[in-house]
């Protein structure tokens, strides 16, 4: 989490800020189309910290900052947003809903109907393969970038090696 907007009256003002980003998630959102025409937006439902799970890390993760950060408006000044009396977990789980900010690149579904098997070629269509991280059976904890190198690699060299035994 971190302070996207910051709070009336602190434009031009010098702060510190903290962000806390939970990596691996319990909750997970999903999305379908909204219609037959490409030119309608699809339906994304996020179901962030949907999870009991999520909202305990979250609220867990809030306090520990506050924690770290207890020595500091000693030389910065004292807690502007939210502000040191916002302590309930109702306040502070609105406060993360209010201010979540992904930063890692989203994926595809690993639904079991999904559209592609383990090799990238999509079900059903002739000569046609997807190299996407969404033919990973599971996200991995941490950034999506590392992952998605060897996938491409390991699909990349299953097309080679299909062609070259079809040669």
């Amino acid at each position: 989490m971190q302070m996207v907007n910051p709070p009336a009256g602190t434009t031009g003002k010098n702060y510190a800020s903290m962000t806390i980003r939970m990596v691996e998630t319990v909750s997970r959102g999903n999305m379908t189309i909204a219609s037959a025409s490409n030119l309608d937006a699809p339906v994304i439902n996020a179901n962030w910290l949907l999870a009991d799970t999520d909202k305990e890390v979250a609220l867990y993760a809030l306090r520990r900052a506050r924690e770290i950060w207890k020595p500091i408006p000693s030389r910065i000044g004292v807690e502007v947003y939210t502000g040191a009396n916002v302590t309930s977990d109702e306040h502070l789980l609105n406060l993360t809903y209010d201010n979540l900010d992904p930063t890692h690149h989203g994926t595809a579904s690993y639904d079991p109907l999904a559209v592609v098997d383990s090799t990238g070629r999509v079900f059903g269509v002739q000569n046609l393969r997807i190299i996407d991280y969404s033919t990973m059976p599971l996200t991995l904890p941490g950034h999506t970038m590392g992952p998605i190198y060897a996938n491409a690699e390991k699909l990349v060299q299953d097309i080679i090696d299909h062609y070259k035994a079809s040669a």
